[in-house]
C-alpha cells in the first residue's frame, strides 16, 4: 500500500504554511491585545479612554520583543525585522496624523485597521490556503455591517473581533503543523 504521490501545488501549501509558524506566538499577542483593548474601551468608560491602546500596545510590544530577543521562533535579519517596523511605524504614524488633524472620524482608525487586516487574510489566504481567505471575508463583512449598521459599537466589536481573528489565524497555522 504505497501512498498517493503528494501534488506539487500541496507541498507547496504545505512549505508555506511551515513557513507561517513562526508568527504563531505574535498573533496571539496582539490577536489578545486587541481584545484587551476592545474589552477595556467598552468596560472603562473614564475620561482618558485614548490612552488605553497605547498602554495596551506597550506591553504586547513588550512581550513581542521578548519572545525574539529569546531566540523565538521566526526571528528575522535585522534588515528584515528594520523594514517591517518601519512598514508598521508608518502606517501607524499615518493613522495618528489624520486623528491629530482630525481629517478622519474618532472611528477610522479600528475601520481601517479592521479593513487591512481582512485584505491581510486574503492575501495570506493565497499561499495558505482556503480558511485565510474565508476569514479575511467574514472580517470585511463583519467590519462593513458594524460600520452601516453599529457604528457606536466599532472600536469593540471590531478590536475584539478583530483579535479574536489573530488569534483563531495562529490556531489555524498551529494545527497545520502540528502533524
Amino acid at each position: 500500500m504505497n501512498p498517493e504521490p503528494v501534488p506539487a501545488e500541496s507541498a507547496s501549501l504545505r512549505s508555506c504554511r511551515r513557513r507561517a509558524r513562526p508568527a504563531v506566538p505574535y498573533l496571539y499577542l496582539w490577536g489578545g491585545q486587541w481584545m484587551v483593548n476592545a474589552l477595556l474601551q467598552y468596560l472603562w468608560m473614564w475620561p482618558y479612554q485614548e490612552w488605553v491602546w497605547p498602554v495596551t500596545a506597550i506591553f504586547a510590544l513588550f512581550f513581542s520583543l521578548l519572545v525574539w530577543a529569546r531566540g523565538g521562533p521566526g526571528r528575522p535579519s535585522p534588515a528584515d525585522a528594520g523594514w517591517i517596523l518601519l512598514v508598521l511605524a508608518m502606517i501607524l504614524a499615518s493613522v495618528c496624523l489624520l486623528q491629530w488633524i482630525q481629517a478622519v472620524d474618532p472611528f477610522f482608525a479600528i475601520i481601517f485597521l479592521s479593513l487591512l487586516l481582512s485584505i491581510a487574510y486574503a492575501v495570506a489566504g493565497r499561499f495558505l490556503g482556503l480558511p485565510l481567505l474565508g476569514l479575511g471575508l467574514w472580517l470585511f463583512a463583519l467590519t462593513a455591517v458594524v460600520c452601516l449598521r453599529y457604528l457606536g459599537y466599532a472600536p469593540t466589536a471590531l478590536g475584539f473581533f478583530a483579535g479574536l481573528s489573530l488569534m483563531a489565524c495562529g490556531w489555524m497555522i498551529r494545527r497545520w503543523n502540528a502533524g
